[in-house]
């Protein structure tokens, strides 16, 4: 399930500094990021690798969920600094600014989108409650899977541990850093990995291979002398809710599962309701959405008759094109998922196509561990319904089930304003901690 867009532009955000005299960047500086009278708590700390390099991470906990997000192109001198993100959407945020004592100025540019930011020195940067532990492991199919092991400095033998499965696309540790970050500080070993590339080979990625990538990371976990066996649990979000499932049904011994803005729907399903809400919010008329319903229904039925090896008679095929052809000629419409052409028998690797009629439902159906659902109201990517009506019912009365709904929430997991003023989106009250309180509360029983 792909992130949709907030309100107003998501701006990412960064901070810097320069060093004049013999001033130096490193520690931590602590401040704000502002536009149009808004304004979102920014940190970044600073350091000089044995080469002499400077390097930063940045944290931030409205706007993105970040912790120790590392910074790029750190170049200092001459009393400047400047530093660039980049974004998964390759749009790079590049910030240039000064040093003046102990306060850095400066501004982030991101396209058209411009962030003034104020930091100042607090000193050096905290040493972390946990440490961190490189490992590598390697999934059945061969895939080597890479990434960090957070151990809390004070574990024991019997520790809690925790392992996270990322949304849709292509991601690396630093987009679960957070969570691993906040589950380490709260006790429980961290698991943090890169997911498997997405796209390098159509048939090296499905939910199962997914599912073996968390087997395999659970398996790494056991190894750790500090881990109890017998109370690993797993974080799914988005994407990572469906194959959440996948491993609680066949990892019978898993302490806990839980998952983030889930879907009850099948891949297809909630790939129409996704679309549907975005042509809506493009201007698309309701007759419109409806032409395009009936028409990537008529795909997908095709698709399946095509994989099932059925042939359709070349007057049939003629007809469906045409009706594609149509349903694209709609200019409202040419931002939908209708493909230009109907699929053909090569085509039917591509990960929408193999991925088409995948159901989590018999999966949760599998599930022997207790489950946390957090849900958002104003979900447009996974239906919010579909959590109540399709994954509740698959595990309530078998297992302890935990449904927390955030009201004017989005699938970001971040407050939606309906609001004419800018502003910087922040994650609902109490959130992300409801997510420790419960795991905790699940491993005091264990």
């Amino acid at each position: 399930m792909s992130a949709i867009s907030r309100s107003f532009p998501a701006i990412l955000l960064f901070a810097a500094m320069s060093c004049t005299g013999d001033s130096t960047p490193s520690g931590r500086w602590e401040g704000a990021a502002s536009a149009f009278g808004a304004s979102a708590p920014l940190t970044i700390d600073f350091s000089r690798g044995s080469d002499g390099e400077l390097s930063g991470r940045v944290s931030m906990t409205s706007e993105t969920l970040w912790v120790d997000h590392p910074l790029e192109q750190v170049r200092e001198g001459s009393g400047r600094i400047h530093f660039e993100i980049a974004a998964r959407d390759r749009n790079i945020a590049r910030f240039d600014g000064t040093l003046r004592g102990d306060t850095i100025r400066g501004r982030i540019v991101r396209g058209q989108n411009v962030v003034g930011v104020v930091l100042h020195r607090t000193g050096m940067t905290p040493a972390k409650s946990y440490n961190t532990v490189p490992t590598d492991f390697t999934s059945p199919d061969g895939t080597h899977i890479r990434g960090e092991i957070l151990v809390p400095r004070n574990a024991t033998a019997n520790a809690p541990a925790i392992v996270f499965l990322h949304g849709s696309g292509e991601h690396s540790r630093e987009d679960m850093r957070f969570y691993a970050d906040l589950f380490a500080r709260n006790g429980f070993v961290a698991l943090l990995a890169d997911k498997r590339r997405f796209g390098r080979n159509p048939g090296d990625y499905n939910y199962q291979r997914l599912a073996d990538d968390a087997l395999a990371g659970i398996a790494e976990l056991k190894r750790s002398p500090v881990v109890d066996p017998s109370r690993i649990g797993v974080l799914g979000i988005s994407e990572g809710g469906w194959v959440a499932p996948i491993v609680a049904a066949r990892d019978s011994a898993l302490a806990f599962v839980i998952a983030l803005v889930p879907s009850g729907h099948t891949y297809a399903e909630n790939a129409i309701f996704q679309a549907s809400l975005r042509l809506e919010a493009a201007g698309a008329t309701r007759e419109e959405v409806t032409t395009y319903r009936s028409a990537i229904k008529r795909v997908n039925d095709y698709v399946r008759g095509l994989s099932r090896g059925l042939s359709m008679p070349s007057t049939v095929l003629k007809s469906l094109q045409l009706a594609l052809d149509s349903a694209r000629r709609i200019p409202a419409l040419r931002i939908s998922d209708l493909p230009s052409l109907l699929p053909r028998a090569g085509d039917l690797q591509e990960f929408r196509w193999q991925a088409l009629d995948f159901d989590p439902v018999p999966y949760w159906k599998g599930v022997k561990a207790p489950v946390l659902l957090v849900v958002g109201e104003l979900d447009r990517n996974a239906d919010p319904r579909s959590v109540q009506e399709k994954i509740v019912p698959a595990i309530r009365g078998r297992v302890k089930t935990s449904v927390v709904r955030y009201e004017g929430v989005a699938h970001d997991l971040m407050v939606v304003r309906d609001s004419t003023h800018f502003f910087f989106p922040y994650p609902p009250r109490g959130y992300p901690d409801t997510l420790t309180r419960w795991a905790e509360g699940v491993m005091s029983h264990n």
